[in-house]
């Protein structure tokens, strides 16, 4: 009977130790959760064209490759009821900073009061932009 409890005890161990090492390996290999911020106020006097209706801010950086393209495609967005704005790293990092915007390209549409309404993350179709906006405004 002793022999068996003492078995008993060392195959205990044995998983215990086991279970700690695959633990640990399975921890080290956690991938690290990504952080993106978005805004959720714009102040808006920060901005060209307070006074617009609405805003697009595209937040951008000369090394990011999506970015170029997208702030051609933002371009097209300008009306008089809305005010298109392309923030780049490079020039304007506070304002990036200040908003804590940690992923580029980032488009936001924030309303009369600076409130965005809308986002979007990495550099998609203009087809997509247009929608965002349009939705915002409540025309989508």
């Amino acid at each position: 009977m002793t022999v068996r409890l003492a078995i008993a005890a060392l195959l205990i161990a044995i998983a215990w130790i086991v279970g700690k090492h695959l633990d640990r390996r399975l921890a080290s290999k956690a991938q690290p959760t990504e952080r993106t911020s978005v805004p959720a106020q714009l102040e808006r006097a920060d901005f060209p064209r307070p006074e617009a209706a609405w805003l697009v801010v595209l937040f951008s950086s000369k090394s990011c490759g999506g970015c170029a393209e997208m702030s051609e495609k933002l371009a097209v967005l300008a009306t008089d009821e809305v005010a298109v704005c392309d923030v780049g790293y490079e020039t304007q990092r506070e304002l990036q900073e200040r908003y804590s915007v940690d992923t580029v390209p980032l488009l936001v549409v924030a309303d009369a009061e600076g409130v965005v309404r809308a986002h979007a993350l990495g550099n998609v179709p203009a087809s997509d932009m247009w929608a965002a906006v349009a939705r915002a405004r409540g025309r989508g």
